[in-house]
């Protein structure tokens, strides 16, 4: 099985939990060795991601319709849901392991984050614009939507 047959089995079994708020695979787009699947619900898109330059797993999510709620995962620090409390599930590794602790940082969050909460995503992005004047990039970048 091949890295991105990988990727596309691990985000279907660990984001599955998504289909009870009303998400679907909108979009899945292969591209040699690289993958983008797109779940979305009627107020809200999340994409997950794998390939080149690093080949790890990326997730970006945001609000339809709102341009400047682009967020990625690195921004849920800021509500209390620190990183060290995601975990990836027992007994996987690469990409997998990647997948799995991408889910666990969505499920932190899960009904805010899947509702479409705009006070949690108003947070999100009010906590994110002293960082970047910091100089603190590197949690706050998201994946580009494609």
């Amino acid at each position: 099985m091949s890295r991105v047959e990988v990727f596309q089995k691990a985000v279907r079994k660990y984001f599955d939990f998504l289909a009870a708020h009303d998400f679907t695979v909108s979009k899945e787009r292969v591209e040699g060795e690289a993958c983008f699947l797109t779940y979305s619900s009627p107020r809200v898109s999340i994409l997950l991601c794998y390939g080149l330059p690093e080949y790890h797993a990326e997730l970006a999510f945001w609000l339809k319709g709102v341009s400047e709620f682009n967020l990625c995962v690195g921004d849920l620090d800021v509500v209390g849901q620190r990183s060290e409390f995601w975990k990836a599930a027992p007994n996987t590794d690469g990409v997998e392991a990647e997948v799995s602790y991408l889910a666990s940082a969505v499920r932190s969050v899960e009904e805010k984050l899947c509702s479409g909460d705009l006070q949690f995503y108003e947070l999100l992005i009010s906590a994110r614009k002293p960082r970047l004047l910091n100089g603190d990039r590197t949690k706050s970048s998201g994946s580009p939507r494609s």
